[in-house]
């Protein structure tokens, strides 16, 4: 039975981390097509949203893990 708990521990962490990476993302790209249209401006705004939420995704990701590890010491 333990090995069943640390197996759906595991798959709840990547679950976690692959939300925490993949919201900024499509946050900021849901807000910068809306707000491209709404003002026309150029489609490179989108890229450099897109951009943006990744690198916030990817440090989200880190402090997770950061935060995960600390924990379990």
């Amino acid at each position: 039975m333990r090995n069943k708990n640390e197996i759906f521990k595991a798959l709840s962490s990547v679950t976690q981390v692959g939300l925490t990476v993949l919201s900024p993302i499509a946050a900021c790209l849901i807000i910068s097509n809306y707000i491209v249209k709404k003002f026309n401006l150029p489609g490179y705004i989108i890229a450099i949203a897109v951009g943006l939420g990744a690198v916030s995704g990817f440090l989200s990701m880190i402090k997770y893990l950061i935060a995960v590890t600390k924990s379990k010491k």
